[in-house]
C-alpha cells in the first residue's frame, strides 16, 4: 500500500514551556507491506526535509535538519511512537509497568562523496 500526502500526514507538535509548536511535513512517499504474521510487517517513508512547516517561519527555516559540509553530511532526528500502534502489546509486571510511547532517535555523520 502506497502512502503519500493525499492519503497521510506527518505532523508534530514541539512543546516548551511556554508554548506549543505546530508543523509537519508536506512531501513524502513510502509504502507499507503487510506480513504475516503481523510482526513482520514494514513500513517505509521517505520524507523531503525541505518540505518542513511550523507555523512560524523563522523556526521552519532553523529545522531544515540535514546540514552539509565540505566533508561530512549530518542529519539528526527523533521521534516518537505508541507501541500499541504496532501490537507491541505486553504489560509488564505489576511493579515493572511498560509504557506506551518509545522514543527513536536517527544521528547520521556520512562522509561527503561527491
Amino acid at each position: 500500500m502506497a502512502i503519500s500526502p493525499s492519503n497521510s500526514k506527518i505532523e508534530f507538535i514541539g512543546a516548551k514551556v511556554t508554548a506549543s509548536q505546530l508543523g509537519g511535513f508536506t512531501d513524502f512517499a513510502g509504502e507499507v507491506d503487510i506480513g504475516d504474521p503481523i510482526e513482520t510487517s514494514k513500513i517505509e517513508v521517505s520524507i523531503q526535509t525541505a518540505s518542513v512547516y511550523t507555523d512560524q517561519e523563522k523556526l521552519t527555516l532553523h529545522l531544515k535538519t540535514i546540514k552539509a559540509g565540505k566533508e561530512v553530511v549530518t542529519a539528526n532526528a527523533e521521534f516518537s511512537i505508541d507501541r500499541q500502534d504496532y501490537g507491541i502489546s505486553y504489560a509488564g509486571m505489576r511493579d515493572d509497568l511498560i509504557r506506551d510511547p518509545v522514543v527513536i532517535k536517527l544521528s547520521l555523520k556520512l562522509p561527503r562523496s561527491d
